[in-house]
């Protein structure tokens, strides 16, 4: 099977046991470090199946430990066939998060052509007129509608994008708005 002789890496297991550590009931403490010796190989192994990378897997299976951990009451026993069913599912979850995270990178990572100069429409049918609006703007304000508009990005994934806080991505895509408005009304097209 694939990743049958994973390595085990320190940094994880140094960082579960740190997490473990700070679980206040020592009941819970013995609960966690039992499903963690028990599991870790399995979440390691299938979130490497998913991801294709140790240290992403290691990522995954620490992000997935300490959702267990805030779900230990919810628990049976740690030998018992749930808690195996959870402790797996948990590791899915976080690599697919992982992934889609790495998806999501690659997506940011817009067209420079696209956003600086050369503007170009990036679906099919281009509107010559909304090219020419959008022309009219800064650099900036193209970007905030774009990723807005077409690429469909909530604020949180624009400020991310542009290094700015939520609510001052929110108030850039709203003026960045007033100031396509009032082009096209400049222009008469609205």
């Amino acid at each position: 099977a694939v990743g049958d002789e994973y390595p085990v890496t320190l940094s994880t297991g140094e960082e579960v046991v740190f997490v473990i550590a700070a679980i206040d009931n020592e009941e819970d403490r013995s609960k966690a470090a039992q499903i963690y010796e028990k599991y870790v190989g399995v979440m390691r192994r299938r979130a490497y199946e998913i991801l294709r990378s140790r240290q992403d897997a290691d990522d995954a299976v620490h992000d997935a430990f300490v959702r267990i951990i805030d779900h230990l009451e919810s628990l049976p026993d740690p030998g018992s066939v749930q808690t195996k069913w959870y402790v797996v599912t948990a590791a899915e979850n976080a690599a697919i998060d992982i992934w889609r995270g790495r998806k999501r990178k690659q997506e940011m990572a817009l067209d420079e052509e696209t956003l600086e100069g050369n503007f170009r429409m990036p679906y099919e049918g281009e509107n010559e007129i909304v090219k020419e609006m959008l022309q009219k703007l800064s650099v900036k304000d193209r970007k905030l509608l774009l990723l807005r508009y077409v690429y469909g990005y909530k604020n949180a994934e624009i400020a991310r994008f542009m290094g700015m806080t939520e609510g001052a991505a929110k108030m850039a895509v709203l003026r960045a708005e007033d100031r396509l408005e009032k082009e096209c009304r400049e222009e008469g097209l609205l």
